[in-house]
């Protein structure tokens, strides 16, 4: 149960790191 729980939140954590990467390019270029 924790692997899948820790599994799920690692692909929303990379989600989001893509997402503000982006967002962040955008602003500081």
């Amino acid at each position: 149960m924790m692997k899948r729980i820790k599994r799920w939140l690692h692909e929303i954590y990379e989600e989001d790191i893509k997402f503000f990467g982006q967002m962040n390019g955008m602003y500081f270029r």
